[in-house]
């Protein structure tokens, strides 16, 4: 099930909140998880559909960035 940006709750300011609940509720990023696949149903949907210049190029450049972020730090914590 894919969420559509109306459907993802959202702070005062309209900032997406993290769900309260989910694989590891103890985690204050466990919430990345679901919003990772959220993310890549979404983006597949856009390309399908052709509407993949709905989605800013700042937001692009801000997922890549921390999508190599983390990946880079993980293989070096990780010996990857």
């Amino acid at each position: 099930m894919s969420m559509s940006s109306s459907d993802i709750p959202r702070d005062e300011v309209g900032i997406a909140k993290a769900p309260s609940a989910g694989p590891r509720p103890n985690d204050a990023y466990g919430w990345i998880d679901g919003y990772a696949s959220d993310l890549h149903t979404a983006a597949k949907e856009l390309v399908e559909k052709g509407e993949a210049s709905r989605v800013s190029d700042e937001a692009i450049a801000q997922i890549i960035t921390a999508a190599v972020r983390l990946y880079y730090a993980k293989s070096e914590l990780e010996d990857r």
